[in-house]
């Protein structure tokens, strides 16, 4: 990992992977952001993404694919205790 001038301003850069998320996280502690760097918390996933809503509050990578299947298992998880409970009055 080195340091660069770009227009008079210092960045870190790396030749590698690990130097290059290195310098992503150094650089987003500086900034104030980090709160906004999060891991999606599906078990299947492991990605992580940059919050970008204004109340930080996403939880998912993506709502098309790990909010979808969660928002899908509560669902069935939910209808399937209304049934049961229905079903033994």
């Amino acid at each position: 990992m080195h340091i660069e001038l770009t227009d008079g301003v210092p960045v870190l850069s790396s030749s590698d992977a690990l130097g290059a998320v290195l310098a992503a996280s150094a650089r987003l502690a500086v900034l104030g952001s980090w709160e906004r760097f999060k891991i999606c918390p599906a078990d299947d996933c492991q990605r992580a993404f940059f919050d970008r809503s204004r109340n930080r509050s996403r939880t998912w990578c993506s709502m098309q694919v790990c909010g979808n299947r969660e928002k899908a298992r509560t669902f069935r998880k939910r209808t399937r205790a209304q049934n049961s409970t229905l079903a033994t009055v």
